[in-house]
């Protein structure tokens, strides 16, 4: 995998690594994107977390439209999952690579153009072109 795109919603988007203690750890506040606990110390810079949604469509809509059941009450009264809830198998899109950042090998990951939203659920149009899917940015 060549391409991608760093994703930062906002600081401290995934808070989830932590060294053991014997206090109670709690993971279902933040929705298990952070972990909250007495003494919890953030350390200052944050890692890559090299996480794949999905990488084609078909998982995708596997993922998302067809085996996903997610908790009403967690739609409705805590607004969790989003787009993801209620997508449908036309809306899953992907960026196209020239959109992306390339990595290069013994580079670091660029963090300067974070992404405030992951585009698969409608930020981009397919263009068919015969057997070949490209992906605009809708305006």
């Amino acid at each position: 995998m060549r391409h991608y795109y760093f994703f930062e919603s906002q600081r401290l988007h995934r808070l989830n690594l932590w060294k053991r203690t014997e206090k109670p750890v709690d993971r279902v506040t933040m929705a298990d994107h952070q972990v909250l606990f007495e003494g919890r110390n953030v350390f200052a810079d944050s890692f890559i977390l090299r996480h794949y949604n999905v990488l084609s469509l078909e998982p995708a809509i596997n993922k998302y439209v067809r085996q996903r059941v997610n908790s009403e009450h967690e739609v409705k009264n805590l607004s969790w999952h989003g787009k993801r809830a209620t997508v449908k198998s036309e809306q899953i899109t992907f960026p196209s690579a020239d959109s992306l950042t390339e990595l290069v090998d013994g580079c670091p990951f660029h963090r300067s153009r974070p992404w405030k939203k992951h585009t698969f659920f409608g930020a981009w149009s397919p263009v068919h072109c015969g057997s070949e899917i490209f992906m605009y940015r809708r305006s």
